[in-house]
């Protein structure tokens, strides 16, 4: 895997999927709700779904990423997480 370093404000998934994947958030929300996100192997329509440390998340044609918090917070109180990109 490689492993990627990213800033998020929240754990939610639509905030996830979007600084994971480099999409926006009304994409990664469509993306969402057509069922293309799966999380730890089930299909997740739901946009607020907090996202838990160690959670495997994939998105249909961009793969798959595992989701390790961190505990680590920037000074604007962000979450710093790393996800492990599989080749």
């Amino acid at each position: 895997y490689i492993s990627k370093t990213f800033i998020v404000s929240s754990f939610r998934l639509d905030k996830i999927v979007s600084s994971f994947y480099k999409l926006s958030r009304s994409k990664a929300v469509s993306y969402i709700q057509a069922g293309f996100v799966k999380v730890n192997h089930k299909e997740v329509e739901e946009i607020s779904y907090l996202c838990n440390n160690s959670d495997m998340i994939s998105l249909r044609r961009y793969g798959r990423v595992k989701f390790v918090d961190t505990k680590r917070k920037t000074k604007q109180d962000n979450f710093v997480v790393e996800g492990y990109f599989y080749k």
